[in-house]
């Protein structure tokens, strides 16, 4: 028979099954599509250093889960604010000079005690004078102004070089609290000064923002080492909200206080804190700065100032305009406070062009400012349409877009809609008991919202959604628990071409082109350049300085990567830096596939025949390197497909036809790339066939 052109639609279909999906791509990976064709994504090229690599460590300690970015007039240097579970961090990147990163995590409060320790042991006692502020499990601080025990034990050192404890347990009766102090790598106890003798001295505790937390354990210590998907009921965790108002800097600390950082008229500002926002309430579940108008407001917020007990997860309260420290209303300014009243939580809100889309577990609402003396209208424009996270939302190519707690995607262009989605049953599909044991089409658990992050890639008309797959556990008595922190999936909608598609690239956080001329992301890694392997375990702590690494005896943290998109063809992982600070990558393969749904011969019914493949001709508008090609071919559609006897077939630019023996009722195509400095666009795919019999 004469050549035969596949003719494929754009975007994925994972609805039905493959072979339902003729003339569809029906999975892949690395991929986007332009103009209705598949391409391998670009690569990426990592900015912050790994620890270790010499000169100052450039480690973004936990999981970055929100991340924004400003510039200051005149020097046009440039700042990356990036919030994690244990702290929060600014890259600093000056028009002359080298980058740096620094700490700016702030400091709640400060108690002073005094501590104990027993030589062999990691365990110290702190024994505190209650007050407005107590400490709580799971805190995290740093440790000041200690006075040492004298003799003993040399290796108890207690230094503000921003190393953090976290508390492990605490005793409001006897008004003690414990930590785990780590050993340095490579030792296996604290022996110094005899085994069992006990050490005294003093200090003072500073508590940063709580960290995240684990629920329905009995701590920290409870967490096994040897796994990282182990959920001990549900896993809250630490989020951020950050915004950025004339070079102020304002984060809010999920339930917790709003803190501020401003921007200094010249250098870095390294080594100056965020500080506690004068005035503000104390307990919010998220912020937003309204450009347009210099109001602060605040969601899920106190309805009496200063008194935590009072927070309302649906009321809101905003600032006077352009005076982040005055939040009680009066006759001359523009502050006030209202409530909404559908749904049981404020989950996000977005700021679009004139407006700002206010998102609860169940609608949607819309907030404008109308000027005094109301200052601002609250209307209900959606039921039904609750949002799966706080920053499972965006505003995009004049709309916003979020994942809804519902199993659906959503739209609000005037008007809130449902988005057709093709891939939704991936996505949202998840049952605990049928898919225990982590099966590879776990969809993503809705306690794990709270780690969905949405972003916009203008460049390319993508809107994506970074999350976790879900994770399934069985715990004592036989109690099945869902959800992971650590995400390891995208879903992508181009809304230029009205497709979606999938993937596996874990981004925990993503800023669009704008300030920086490519797209940025963070991307939370669970293992260590120094720690050779050995597995960290999400939501507890590790520590990092220039000459030692400290793990704690239970449990350790990751840390963070930050990355720009659309860098080459290839990961660029930084790996050293020479003695004038420049420095070195190597390239690491960026794996690409798609893969279509099955087609077949209809000359004498649908599939009737068996397919004979005798060649085919590849025509790929970019190639780069190699592609591989194979032929996936099956007789039914409960069997598993198996590759042709002579593929994959390696195609370069030169590659003009490749000849194959094929055989079978049901035959799909997967194009791939597997090695560094590979990539393609494809273009068409013909295909010699003929039926072959029917059996």
């Amino acid at each position: 028979m004469a050549l035969k052109m596949i003719k494929m639609r754009p975007g994925f279909n994972k609805q039905e099954t493959p072979s339902g999906t003729e003339g569809q791509w029906i999975d892949g990976d690395n991929v986007r599509f332009r103009y209705g064709q598949p391409e391998k994504i670009g690569g990426w090229l990592q900015l912050t250093r790994s620890a270790g690599l010499g000169g100052l460590p450039q480690q973004i300690l936990g999981q970055v889960l929100e991340m924004t970015q400003w510039i200051r007039p005149i020097s046009n240097d440039k700042f990356t604010a990036l919030a994690t579970d244990s702290g929060l961090y600014i890259f600093y990147e000056p028009t002359q000079g080298s980058n740096t990163l620094f700490d700016i995590t702030p400091i709640k409060f400060t108690l002073s005690g005094d501590f104990t320790s027993t030589t062999g042991s990691s365990e110290v006692t702190i024994t505190y004078t209650p007050g407005s502020f107590d400490p709580k499990n799971f805190d995290y601080i740093l440790i000041k102004n200690a006075s040492l025990p004298t003799g003993g034990e040399t290796d108890l050192t207690f230094t503000d070089d921003g190393r953090r404890y976290r508390i492990t347990s605490v005793n409001t009766t006897a008004n003690t609290f414990k930590i785990e102090l780590g050993y340095p790598k490579g030792t296996s106890a604290q022996t110094e000064g005899g085994t069992g003798m006990t050490n005294q001295g003093s200090a003072d505790f500073a508590f940063l923002p709580t960290g995240a937390v684990v629920t329905g354990s009995a701590g920290p210590a409870a967490l096994p080492s040897s796994s990282i998907n182990y959920t001990a009921g549900v896993t809250q965790n630490t989020q951020w909200s950050l915004d950025v108002y004339q070079g102020k800097l304002i984060a809010t600390n999920k339930d917790d206080y709003t803190y501020e950082w401003d921007t200094p008229a010249s250098g870095s500002g390294a080594g100056t804190r965020a500080t506690i926002l004068a005035n503000a309430p104390t307990a919010s579940r998220l912020s937003l700065v309204s450009d347009r108008d210099g109001h602060l407001i605040l969601f899920g917020t106190e309805q009496t100032i200063g008194t935590p007990s009072s927070q309302d997860n649906m009321f809101i309260r905003f600032s006077d305009q352009e005076n982040f420290n005055d939040y009680q209303p009066t006759q001359i300014n523009t502050a006030g406070s209202f409530r909404i009243d559908s749904g049981s939580t404020i989950v996000a809100a977005v700021q679009a062009k004139d407006y700002i889309l206010v998102l609860t577990d169940s609608a949607a609402y819309i907030m404008q400012f109308i000027g005094p003396p109301y200052t601002f209208s609250i209307k209900q424009v959606g039921t039904d349409c609750g949002c799966m996270g706080q920053h499972a939302a965006i505003y995009a190519n004049g709309a916003v877009y979020w994942m809804g707690s519902d199993k659906s995607f959503y739209v609000f262009d005037g008007t809130v809609k449902k988005v057709l989605c093709l891939v939704e049953d991936f996505v949202f599909n998840f049952d605990a008991l049928a898919f225990y044991g982590n099966g590879p089409n776990l969809g993503i658990s809705k306690v794990s919202g709270d780690f969905v992050y949405a972003g916009h890639n203008s460049g390319f008309s993508e809107i994506s959604w970074f999350y976790p797959k879900a994770s399934v556990s069985i715990l004592k008595g036989g109690t099945v628990s869902e959800g992971t922190n650590i995400v390891d999936r995208i879903v992508t909608y181009n809304y230029l071409e009205n497709i979606w598609y999938t993937g596996t690239l874990a981004r925990t956080s993503w800023t669009d082109q704008g300030i920086f001329d490519k797209p940025r992301a963070t991307e939370y890694i669970n293992t260590d350049d120094l720690l050779s392997g050995v597995i960290l375990v999400p939501n507890v702590i590790y520590f990092n300085d220039p000459t030692n690494v400290f793990i704690t005896t239970a449990v350790m943290y990751g840390s963070t990567k930050l990355w720009q998109h659309e860098e080459g063809i290839d990961e660029r992982y930084l790996y050293s830096y020479g003695p004038t600070d420049i420095p070195s990558y190597t390239n690491i393969v960026v794996s690409a596939y798609i893969q279509s749904g099955d087609f077949s011969l209809h000359d004498a019914g649908d599939a009737e025949n068996f397919i004979k493949v005798r060649r085919f001709i590849p025509d790929f508008e970019t190639l780069a390197g190699n592609a591989k090609i194979t032929l996936n071919l099956r007789d039914y559609p409960s069997q598993t497909e198996a590759s042709s006897s002579l593929g994959p077939f390696t195609i370069n630019d030169t590659t003009t036809k490749i000849d194959t023996r094929a055989r079978a009722r049901l035959l799909n195509i997967k194009i791939e790339n597997d090695a560094i400095n590979e990539t393609w666009k494809y273009g068409t795919f013909r295909i010699d066939i003929q039926p072959d019999g029917k059996r």
